[in-house]
């Protein structure tokens, strides 16, 4: 390998096991999808070691967002790891997103 490929190499292993392995393995549980992908936009957002990898990640993740619904969100409700006061707010911020 190059050392320029090497490096690339690199750099996406690093953002592999960081970022993405976590939401990898949370990926089959439909109930966590919501929390899981609203956790993995917000780690990519803030993930600082390398600007072009991050650019490159929260431009191809999203692409994978046309399936958020209010159907899909309410899975939350059911997610244990969701703080009960995140639940009792949604009801609130979906009616004031219908304009409701």
């Amino acid at each position: 390998m190059k050392p320029s490929e090497e490096q690339g190499m690199f750099q996406f292993l690093l953002f592999v096991s960081d970022i993405y392995i976590a939401a990898w393995f949370q990926a089959p549980l439909a109930i966590k999808a919501p929390a899981n992908d609203l956790h993995f936009l917000n780690r990519i957002a803030h993930y600082s070691v390398n600007p072009v990898v991050q650019k490159a990640a929260l431009t191809a993740f999203s692409r994978h967002l046309w399936y958020l619904s209010e159907v899909i969100v309410g899975m939350a409700f059911f997610d244990s790891a969701v703080d009960p006061k995140q639940k009792a707010q949604m009801p609130v911020n979906m009616q004031e997103e219908k304009g409701t």
